[in-house]
This record gives C-alpha cells, sequence and structure tokens, in this order.
C-alpha cells in the first residue's frame, strides 16, 4: 500500500486527532471516535477518502 498522504498533513491529522480524542474523553461525546480515525490514517499514512 502506498501513502498518499505527506508529512505535514499526516502532523495535522494526528494533532486534530488527539485534540477530538481528549475532547471526546472529557466532554463524554462521540468526538472521540473520529479521532481514533484521524490517527489511524495518520499513523498508517493512507487515507482512503
Amino acid at each position: 500500500m502506498t501513502t498518499d498522504t505527506g508529512l505535514s498533513h499526516r502532523a495535522i491529522r494526528l494533532f486534530v486527532g488527539l485534540t477530538l480524542l481528549g475532547l471526546g474523553t472529557a466532554l463524554d461525546t462521540p468526538w472521540g471516535l473520529l479521532g481514533v480515525i484521524l490517527m489511524l490514517t495518520a499513523a498508517i499514512g493512507f487515507c482512503p477518502l
């Protein structure tokens, strides 16, 4: 599988994912799930969309 995201894009996804995960945990909302998805795509470097 080839990567389709650059290094800066992956860093942004990781930062936003961590932020959403923290907010989802603190506020007890489902936004944390979106954060997990963003962190997963940042880790593997591939966005299926």
